[in-house]
This record gives structure tokens, sequence and C-alpha cells, in this order.
């Protein structure tokens, strides 16, 4: 169950990669030994950390976050309040909290992540950017109405429909896609968001897999 469950965070972290939300290179004080109760505590993480992202994938978003809170718990007695992979586990529960539209919560946990990165690395370090810019778009959210929250979902999936057929290999496919999602962020969100940068981004890169330089959009 662990390597399961620890291949499964690793995949979180490289989709918040993707996100621009979350990269390697955190600068932790060397690892302290850890016990054989808290290496078992640790089982216990895995455990639900899986559990989240079981429960997220089926969109049972209450549990997945009632299954964050019990991980995040953990780690903040194991590893301390300020450990890199609680930072993790906070990003992670503040997406889970932006998608069921908990925005008031979504914004206490980005505020969370700001604080750490900024006490960790420093004001002007890209890992504060990222997580100003994350509690920035949750600050977007929030003043959207429920019409233009529910378009944001409709670019989310052509997004999911992109990023599928750039797996597949169908790249012009993926690009058409991935050019709906980004009409759609403009139009709610604006150029300057990073949600839209992220469907300019994805339209340019399958466009140019597919050898149609000329259909790249302007934004880029």
């Amino acid at each position: 169950m662990r390597a399961s469950a620890i291949s499964l965070r690793f995949l979180v972290v490289a989709l918040m990669l993707m996100l621009g939300s979350s990269r390697p290179g955190f600068a932790q004080p060397p690892a302290k030994v850890l016990t054989a109760e808290q290496k078992e505590k640790l089982k216990e993480r895995d455990a639900f950390w899986k559990q989240s992202l079981q429960f997220s994938s089926e969109g049972k978003l209450p549990e997945a976050i009632a299954a964050a809170d019990r991980a995040l718990a953990i780690e903040r007695v194991v590893h301390g309040p300020e450990h890199r992979e609680v930072v993790v586990t906070l990003k992670h529960r503040g997406n889970l909290h932006e998608r069921a539209e908990d925005f008031a919560a979504a914004e206490k946990d980005r505020r969370e992540v700001l604080r750490l990165q900024t006490k960790q690395f420093g004001a002007k370090a890209w890992q504060v950017t990222d997580a100003r810019l994350n509690l920035q778009h949750v600050e977007t959210l929030a003043r959207l109405d429920a019409k233009a929250r529910q378009e944001l979902k409709e670019a989310d999936q052509w997004m999911s429909k992109a990023i599928a057929s750039n797996k597949l290999g169908k790249y012009p496919e993926g690009a058409e896609y991935a050019k709906k999602a980004l009409a759609i962020r403009l139009s709610v969100l604006g150029e300057e968001n990073r949600a839209s940068a992220l469907s300019a981004n994805w339209t340019g890169s399958l466009w140019q897999n597919a050898n149609q330089f000329k259909k790249k959009p302007s934004v880029l």
C-alpha cells in the first residue's frame, strides 16, 4: 500500500508542477531520523492520501477533503507545521476546496501556503510568486457569479480532453479542445490569469506538435 500511495502522491505533485503550483527544489534542513512509531504514522498518512485521491477521482469531494485533513494532521505531528510535505498537502486540500466551491476554505489554505513559502524562500522567490498567483485565482473565483463558474468548469472539461488527446498523439484534435478552453478562460478570467496562460500554452504546444505553427494563439 505504501508504494502505491507514494506513487499517487508523486502524481499529484507532478500535476501541480504542470499547473505552476509546485516544483521540486525545496531547501529543507537535513531529514531527521524517524522513530518506528513515526514511520507507522506516515504509513497511515499514505493511506489517507490514497483515499483522498481516490475520492477526488470519483467526485466525492467531502470525503476527499476529510481524508486530506487526516493526512495533514499526521504530517504536522511527525514533520512539524512547516515541512515541505505539509505544503504539498495544503495545496492538494486547497484544490479540493476550490473544486467544492468552498472558496473561504480554499483561500485559507492558499494563504497558509503563501506564508510558509515566503518564510522558507523569501518574498522574491518563484515559489512565493506561484503561491500568490494561486491565492489570487481563488479570490477571483470567489467574486464570480454561478454562470461564470459554470463556464470555467466547461473550460476545465475541454482542457481534460486536450490533455487526453495529447497522450494519444491526437495533437490537432487536442489543440482544438485547448483552444475552446482558452476562449472561455480569456472571456471570464482575462489574459493575466494563470489558467488562461495554461490553456494558451497547451494550445500552442499541441499545434507545434502537429507542425501547424500558424495556428498558435496570438496571446502566446
